[in-house]
């Protein structure tokens, strides 16, 4: 998974991609992140991590 640069469209849609897979049982999914370089790494696991936590409820 990774989004698109930042000077082109991002057309992937993440929020129901990110639904999708907090659907699955627990451990029934891996997510890879693509990391081109060692200093995105922490960027797009935060990325995943948020994307991934259950929505906050409405007020």
């Amino acid at each position: 998974m990774r989004p698109a640069d930042e000077n082109t469209d991002d057309t992937i849609p993440w929020e129901s991609l990110f639904r999708g897979i907090r659907m699955l049982p627990p451990h029934d999914a891996l997510i890879i992140p693509d990391v081109r370089h060692p200093d995105e790494t922490e960027e797009m696991l935060a990325r995943c991590r948020a994307g991934l936590s259950p929505p906050e409820p409405d007020e």
